[in-house]
């Protein structure tokens, strides 16, 4: 039987679809076969890709057969002619411990020179006493001598710190030069790979080749970039990006990125049931109520009516789909983040000062726009640029086309803020079974800019879910007599003038029985 004929193929990765934690690889290669059994060799592949996902193809217009395909791995030696590079390595050494010994020669001649300074200056003061004793007056020729002598010692000092860092940075490329030694006289191996395929042809000619392969240690994450756009209306420019990690072993060049959000680690097993039972217990002697958070739950800020004519996992809402790159990347096998964009669009946008002094005691911008772009916006981070500079990050859930979605872009350094709240308990008399708690809560505001502001302030009213706890508010005493909405909410529209302050109260009143217990949850 005739031995087979083995043809390296030169097949770079052209397409790389990458999922929540892993990645499916494409090469494609062309090569003259001629008739018969040829085996092809692809090499420097990923060493961790998953043998059973191995698959090759022909492309057409070739006629040809695969009859095997193959993952070798071996063992490499990361770099060739150790001795050599040893040779220089120490010739190397040696240099730097005979630059070390003079540097140390060096730094002693200066601190002797420095030490006979100091024992001369010691003696010009002591002659300078003795002068003094038989009344002669040296004065002007010992100060002749001392500042001579300071100069010098200014100078040897300056030496002196020069010869330091010389010495460090000696020591430092002594130690680096005996580590690379160590690794050279050690050679390291890493794990290669190449892929085999068995190619039948009837004919000789030219064949193409395509192979695909999953490999692990590869994951993206969704990431976002709003940018104002300021003119004559503000607009909006977001861009999409994807974060790409990878450590496969290959580096990607000039590939096409296909980013999916399908989950295939979850497999398609359906969770286990387990019994829910439902019994009967009394009724407690006594009612206790607690106050606890309450999370206002929304679809999000609704779609725009068109005219006739989270690193946290990928939160797509359910829907699995892939979005592909706008341009060919570089990822190198290095584990590093690579940012690749793959949509942008660009929207008006609403602006707007919000104060929940509650949450944070600061005056909030904020963009409302609308999705345009044709794909939905995946949850995750969103870096903010703003008079073109970085101004902040703040993060998205996802957002479907067509959809109105809001922003924030950090506080207004023109307005100061301060919360106060008040709480009085009060106690009814024998005749009324009610007990009294006064809330008064009072916002103050100033805008210390030229210039005007409108803010829309928010505050809450606790909402009673029994009828033991009646809970109303004093629109007498509450500024502009606001009423709560069916969540508790209280808004103003407070309009500060250049340089304006402003003051809000809101007054409330919790009322319930004697008989009911105050928990905590």
């Amino acid at each position: 039987m005739p031995e087979k004929q083995t043809v390296p193929l030169e097949a770079p990765v052209v397409e790389v679809m990458l999922l929540e934690d892993r990645a499916q690889v494409t090469r494609r290669g062309k090569a003259m076969l001629s008739a018969g059994v040829t085996r092809v060799v692809v090499r420097d592949v990923s060493p961790v890709l998953s043998d059973k996902t191995l698959t090759v193809r022909i492309l057409p217009p070739a006629k040809a057969q695969v009859s095997d395909a193959r993952v070798v791995r071996f063992g490499k030696v990361l770099r060739e002619d150790r001795p050599a590079e040893v040779r220089e390595l120490e010739k190397a050494l040696e240099e730097t411990q005979r630059e070390a010994k003079k540097l140390a020669d060096d730094r002693r001649l200066v601190d002797g020179q420095l030490k006979s300074l100091g024992r001369i200056e010691e003696l010009v003061l002591q002659e300078l006493e003795q002068d003094a004793a038989w009344n002669r007056d040296t004065r002007a020729e010992a100060g002749g001598q001392l500042d001579r002598n300071e100069q010098q010692a200014a100078a040897l000092h300056s030496e002196g710190a020069a010869l330091r860092v010389r010495t460090d940075e000696c020591r430092q490329n002594l130690r680096d030069l005996a580590q690379r030694i160590a690794q050279a006289r050690n050679p390291a191996t890493a794990i290669g790979a190449s892929i085999e395929a068995d190619i039948q042809m009837d004919v000789a000619g030219e064949c193409e080749v395509e192979f695909a392969y999953v490999a692990p240690g590869a994951c993206w994450r969704p990431w976002h970039t709003a940018e104002r756009v300021l003119g004559p209306r503000q607009s909006v420019l977001f861009r999409s990006e994807a974060c790409v990690w990878q450590n496969t072993g290959e580096d990607w060049t000039g590939v096409t990125l296909l980013f999916s959000t399908e989950r295939p680690s979850l497999g398609v097993e359906p969770p286990a049931l387990s019994s829910d039972v439902i019994e009967a217990r009394p009724k407690p002697p006594v009612v206790t109520v607690a106050t606890r958070e309450q999370t206002v739950q929304t679809t999000g800020l609704g779609a725009t009516v068109e005219e006739a004519a989270e690193l946290p996992g990928i939160d797509t809402g359910g829907d699995v789909f892939a979005v592909r790159s706008t341009v060919k990347a570089d990822v190198p096998s290095d584990g590093r983040p690579y940012r690749v964009p793959y949509g942008s669009f660009e929207a008006e946008a609403e602006t707007d000062r919000v104060l929940m002094a509650e949450l944070a005691p600061a005056v909030i911008r904020k963009t409302v726009q609308t999705n345009t772009g044709s794909m939905a916006l995946l949850a995750g981070p969103v870096d903010l640029i703003a008079e073109g500079g970085f101004a902040g990050r703040t993060q998205v859930k996802i957002v479907a086309p067509n959809e109105r979605f809001a922003l924030g872009w950090g506080p207004d350094s023109a307005l100061r803020v301060h919360r106060e709240i008040e709480q009085v308990d009060e106690e009814s008399g024998l005749m009324n079974n009610m007990l009294t708690s006064r809330r008064v809560v009072t916002v103050r505001l100033s805008n210390i800019g030229a210039e005007e502001a409108s803010v829309k302030v928010t505050e809450r009213v606790p909402v009673s879910e029994v009828e033991q706890v009646e809970i109303t508010v004093d629109q007498k005493e509450t500024t502009q007599a606001k009423t709560p909405d069916e969540n508790g909410f209280v808004t103003w529209d407070v309009r500060l003038g250049p340089f304006g302050r402003e003051v809000l109260r809101l007054v409330y009143r919790i009322k319930r029985r004697k008989d009911i217990a105050w928990g905590t949850l």
